[in-house]
């Protein structure tokens, strides 16, 4: 059975990297430009997994992930944090345990597949 990963990510070259590490896996890869973009295809798509920029246009990837934990249809999906801004990833407790786990960007690849491979159980 092979993943889908929904990527949140609204800076093509990132997306672009993001992408085709999850497409060599084998994975199957949605992409939303922004959190708004990315609530809709949750509900639709129902990935696997969601993999979030944090700093993204409009709504940041911290308010997207704890809408989708409010939503019944989307509340059991993972989220992974990516952050250029490690310091400024959210410290408090509540915002932290909304998200599976978090990648800092320049993103090592070996290490973002093997986070999302140990996040969905594979």
């Amino acid at each position: 059975m092979s993943l889908t990963i929904l990527i949140v990510e609204n800076q093509d070259a990132d997306a672009k990297l993001i992408r085709s590490v999850f497409e060599r896996g084998g994975y199957t890869v949605l992409r939303a430009r922004s959190a708004e973009e990315a609530l809709a295809l949750a509900v639709e798509k129902q990935p696997d997994v969601i993999v979030t920029d944090l700093d993204l246009p409009g709504m940041d990837g911290v308010t997207m992930t704890q809408m989708l934990h409010r939503k019944p249809e989307t509340r059991t999906i993972p989220v992974i944090a990516v952050t250029a801004y490690p310091d400024y990833f959210p410290d408090t407790r509540a915002s932290k345990t909304c998200f599976a786990s978090y990648v800092v960007k320049p993103i090592n690849t070996r290490s973002l597949a093997q986070t999302v491979a140990s996040v969905c159980g594979k």
